[in-house]
């Protein structure tokens, strides 16, 4: 398996969304009073534009620290749209299967084994540490998905699925590092739609970099 693709299901990306975690002057709007008291205040009216405009620039920089990114790298900027999209685009969301329809059968949701090899295979990639022990984290983080499950269910899980694309855990993490690190030099050469186009942990690793940090 050269890196299970999301199929329909649950939601796999865009999912949660991290203004959940925007720092307090990101979560509250700029207060302006537009009042005739208000604008015999120094400046008048140009000066509340003036303030406005200070205080959005403040904010987009917030922003860039929000994504662990900076203004100053060019590559940068790209990278924050689409973090941003992911967070806040529906239609940037991966799913194994569209809502269901009334009347449609019970039961015949595909499972989520693949959202659950993304999961694996992301935070494995991210710590340097086998799916094994990767599944021994996700059952414990607050966060997860897979929060109180036994952690040697989820990986008897990820083994048959990798067994069924013929391959090995050893096998499938030298590929999708080796993945990882083309994804990388096409991100640095500011090759964004290539960059785009890799597997799903790869992907978040890319564009999410908050997504895979313990709470």
């Amino acid at each position: 398996m050269k890196g299970p693709k999301p199929r329909e299901g649950r939601v796999t990306g865009g999912d949660k969304l991290l203004g959940r975690n925007f720092c307090r002057e990101l979560q509250q709007p700029i207060c302006e009073p537009i009042s005739p008291l208000a604008l015999l205040q120094p400046g008048g009216k140009q000066g509340r534009n003036d303030r406005i405009k200070a205080a959005r620039a403040r904010k987009f920089l917030l922003l860039f620290s929000h994504y662990g990114l900076s203004p100053d790298k060019e590559n940068d900027w790209p990278t924050l749209a689409f973090a941003m999209a992911l967070d806040l685009v529906p239609g940037f969301a991966v799913v194994e299967a569209l809502p269901r329809r009334a009347g449609r059968p019970h039961g015949s949701t595909p499972n989520d084994n693949f959202s659950l090899a993304n999961d694996i295979e992301e935070l494995a990639l991210c710590q340097s540490i086998t799916q094994s022990r990767a599944c021994t984290l996700l059952v414990k983080r607050r966060s997860s998905d897979w929060k109180g499950q036994s952690h040697r269910t989820l990986y008897s899980r990820y083994l048959r699925l990798l067994q069924s694309f013929g391959t090995t855990p050893q096998e499938q993490m030298t590929y999708l590092r080796s993945r990882l690190e083309q994804a990388k030099v096409k991100l640095k050469a500011n090759d964004l739609m290539g960059a785009v186009m890799f597997e799903e942990p790869i992907f978040r690793i890319l564009f999410r970099p908050d997504s895979t940090k313990m709470p």
